[in-house]
């Protein structure tokens, strides 16, 4: 279920409302088929004495857990999306005040972030759709850059100030991959799939 589930979150807008809407009409014939069968056995008589009324807090009660299931989902994307921009962003930042350092110290900074980005790229977000990224895992290019600003002494002012900068954004870039791991192992537990279909109205 939980490839089915990652396969349908990376499919488009579009993508995910045919799908959604090729799910309920699937669903809808299920029940048809299930009613009609049902219909022609003794048990018809009896189910004729459940009256319609009963059926509207049920679809209220459905509704309702779907809403908060569908909110939740939506609240964990933007998180998701929130923490890969912010990492980017700080990945960025330290590339850029790289600029005020040594060319030997700026290249090996540069260096171990593009070693970073490609571990990203090849290894961590593939892992992540499998549910097997972890948090345990070294960002080896993550370590070198920083390595590499720690190996330096700063002469001026100036660069002392883009060392720690630098510093602190790739400790805040690290903390957005720790974050997002987390949340990509976030889901919908299974006894909340069992709740909706046991509150259908149908």
């Amino acid at each position: 279920m939980h490839a089915t589930i990652y396969w349908i979150e990376a499919q488009s807008t579009l993508g995910i409302a045919v799908i959604v809407l090729l799910l309920t009409y699937a669903f809808a014939a299920l029940v048809f088929w299930v009613v009609t069968t049902l219909s022609r056995r003794p048990i018809a008589e009896e189910l004729k004495t459940i009256s319609p009324v009963t059926l509207t807090p049920l679809a209220v009660i459905l509704g309702l857990l779907i809403a908060f299931l569908a909110a939740r989902v939506w609240d964990n994307v933007s998180q998701a999306q929130q923490q890969v921009g912010r990492e980017i962003s700080k990945l960025n930042e330290a590339a850029l005040l790289t600029r005020s350092l040594p060319a030997d110290v700026a290249g090996k900074v540069r260096a171990g972030l593009k070693q970073h980005i490609d571990f990203i790229e090849t290894q961590d977000w593939p892992a992540m759709g499998r549910f097997e990224a972890s948090m345990r895992v070294d960002p080896v290019g993550l370590t070198n850059a920083v390595a590499a600003l720690l190996s330096f002494t700063p002469a001026q002012p100036q660069q002392q100030l883009a060392q720690r900068r630098a510093l602190d954004a790739l400790a805040e870039s690290y903390d957005a991959r720790v974050n997002r791991i987390r949340i990509s192992y976030v889901e919908i537990g299974d006894i909340q799939w069992v709740a909706i279909p046991s509150s259908s109205p149908d």
